[in-house]
C-alpha cells in the first residue's frame, strides 16, 4: 500500500512538472529558452552593417550600423578592416583609398559578452569627376 502511494506520488509531480505547472496549480511556464537547470538563457544581439555599396575612391561615407538586443543592452561596437580597427561606435566615417572591394566588418556585444558580427561590401571605383575635358562636353553614342 505505501508502494502504491509512493509511485502515485511519484506520478503526480512528474506529470504535473511535464505539463508546466506544479502541485499548487501554478503556472511556472515561461516563453523563455531554458538550459538544463531552468534557468532563462541567454539571447545573443543581432549586428547588422548595412547593406552593401558602391563608393568613389578618397571620398568620405557614413556608415551607421544597427544593433539590437532583445534581452539586454549593448555594450560596445567595433568596426574594422581585416585586423585593423576603424572605430568603437555604431557610426563610421571611412574613405577608400583604394580601388577595388573593402569588406568592412561591424562587431557588438551585449552585456552578458554574447558577440554579433556583419559584413558590408564597399565596391570602391574611381573618381570620374578628376577627368579634365577641357571645358568640352562629352557625349557618348
Amino acid at each position: 500500500m505505501i508502494r502504491k502511494i509512493i509511485y502515485s506520488s511519484i506520478f503526480a509531480v512528474v506529470f504535473l512538472s511535464g505539463c508546466g505547472g506544479d502541485a499548487g496549480g501554478n503556472d511556472t511556464k515561461t516563453n523563455e529558452p531554458s538550459n538544463q537547470n531552468g534557468e532563462a538563457t541567454n539571447k545573443a544581439p543581432i549586428a547588422n552593417a548595412g547593406a552593401d555599396k558602391t563608393v568613389t575612391v578618397n571620398q568620405t561615407i557614413t556608415i551607421i550600423g544597427i544593433a539590437t538586443d532583445s534581452d539586454g543592452s549593448i555594450v560596445s561596437y567595433e568596426w574594422k578592416k581585416g585586423n585593423n580597427i576603424l572605430g568603437a561606435s555604431a557610426t563610421l566615417n571611412y574613405t577608400p583609398i583604394n580601388v577595388g572591394t573593402d569588406v568592412l566588418t561591424f562587431t557588438v556585444v551585449d552585456d552578458d559578452n554574447n558577440i554579433d558580427t556583419d559584413d558590408i561590401k564597399l565596391l570602391v571605383n574611381e573618381d570620374d569627376s578628376s577627368e579634365d575635358t577641357g571645358g568640352a562636353t562629352i557625349t557618348e553614342n
